[in-house]
């Protein structure tokens, strides 16, 4: 028992004597000032805190106000390049209405050409046919002459068309020609 009480007197001692743990008085604030200096402290932080990521961010190389005055450079060479951009559409659709209209002409031009150069041939064979008919020796006979035969293809395949002119002497001008004429084709 002895024990024991020496163990309590012990803890007692420990407690109110030299060893005794410091013991400091405050006087009492309310809670509203303690959220308060709360609230500042961390305002403080957060302030900090910005201002240090705002740091690291410059010391790595990236300012917030050059990215920003960047981007806006970068925006007007974008808007300056657009419209560089539809006025050479502009300019290129007006070359190549301009190019098709004279590539059409140029189309016309060359059927006109074709068509031009086939009635000159066809003029032309005309003319040679009747200068033939002429200066030819058929003319003082007796018999027809035939000049100019032709034979062409029709719409339908195997069918043709033929053309040809019958001359008529001279004696024999003055009545028209009664008479049949017969065309024999052998295909061999």
């Amino acid at each position: 028992m002895k024990r024991d009480i020496s163990g309590r007197w012990l803890k007692i001692q420990q407690r109110f004597g030299i060893a005794a743990p410091r013991v400091a008085v405050y006087s009492h604030t309310p809670w509203y000032w303690r959220w308060l200096w709360l609230a500042v402290l961390l305002a403080i932080s957060a302030v900090a805190a910005k201002w240090v990521y705002d740091a690291g961010r410059r010391f790595a190389g990236f300012d917030q106000s050059e990215v920003e005055s960047e981007l806006a450079i970068t925006k007007r060479d974008l808007a300056a390049a657009q419209a560089e951009l539809e006025r050479l559409r502009a300019i290129a659709n007006a070359a190549e209405n301009r190019f098709s209209i004279e590539r059409t002409a140029q189309q016309k031009l060359a059927q006109q050409i074709r068509t031009l150069e086939q009635d000159n041939a066809k003029v032309r064979e005309d003319l040679a046919t009747f200068e033939s008919m002429i200066s030819s020796d058929a003319r003082s006979g007796n018999t027809l002459a035939i000049y100019r035969f032709k034979v062409e293809p029709d719409v339908l395949p195997g069918e043709y068309r033929y053309h040809l002119l019958l001359v008529t002497p001279r004696a024999r001008r003055e009545r028209a020609f009664t008479g049949r004429l017969e065309l024999v084709v052998t295909l061999t």
